[in-house]
């Protein structure tokens, strides 16, 4: 299976208002009501959206691989900040989804009245000197953006991360020009670590690329 270009390969689309917390320790009580599934980093969230629509952040199933690449049609079809021209087949994506449930890694699908609108992704460097480190991806349908479901995904992954062993941080990439996105990121915790000067052209323009990230409170790192 081809590996994933690690935390480029689908832009960061949030549209809708997600404040999180960042202190010098750690929150271990959240404020979403967790449901807790087969082992502690595997959880589920079910909440009403603005619009009164159903909302449900599950791990991904094989079984979600044809909703996933339905999905993700319309976010490759809309494509500003997206750095994904093809989509995956569908023994590609179960594959990617197999992976990730061997490898321990976040995998959910935003499922809105029973349809997938969005996935989130985190997936730990494979090597023993990255092993501590987070790659994020994570897109959301338009029509499923401003109703509070990006700011329960982003909750989602931090969740994820401050129960993941040994995690160290959280990285993303995100594109100058996405501006409600980078701010966002700022407000939740993200913090900026550098910038990729001219590295993408979007609308005729070079576009400044930032590499953010989320630190948790150090952890002594594994010993093997």
């Amino acid at each position: 299976m081809k590996r994933e270009r690690k935390g480029r390969e689908e832009a960061m689309i949030i549209e809708s208002s997600t404040i999180a917390v960042h202190s010098s320790k750690e929150k271990n009580a959240s404020p979403y009501p967790w449901k807790e599934l087969d082992g502690p980093l595997r959880f589920s969230l079910t909440f009403e959206a603005k619009d009164g629509s159903t909302v449900v952040l599950r791990p991904a199933q094989e079984q979600d691989a044809t909703g996933i690449i339905e999905a993700a049609k319309v976010i490759v079809a809309a494509g500003r900040y997206i750095e994904k021209e093809d989509l995956r087949s569908l023994d590609e994506e179960i594959e990617l989804i197999r992976y990730n449930q061997e490898k321990d890694n976040l995998y959910i699908v935003a499922e809105v009245d029973g349809e997938i609108a969005g996935i989130a992704r985190v997936m730990r460097g494979e090597l023993s000197l990255t092993s501590h480190v987070g790659f994020l991806r994570i897109w959301l349908g338009e029509k499923a953006q401003g109703k509070g479901i990006g700011k329960r995904m982003m909750a989602y992954v931090l969740e994820w991360g401050r129960r993941a062993p040994n995690l160290r941080k959280i990285t993303l990439h995100v594109y100058a020009g996405n501006e409600v996105a980078h701010k966002l990121y700022q407000r939740m915790g993200f913090v900026d670590e550098g910038v990729q000067k001219d590295h993408a052209i979007i609308d005729g323009a070079y576009q400044d690329e930032y590499i953010m990230a989320y630190f948790y409170e150090a952890r002594p790192p594994a010993v093997d």
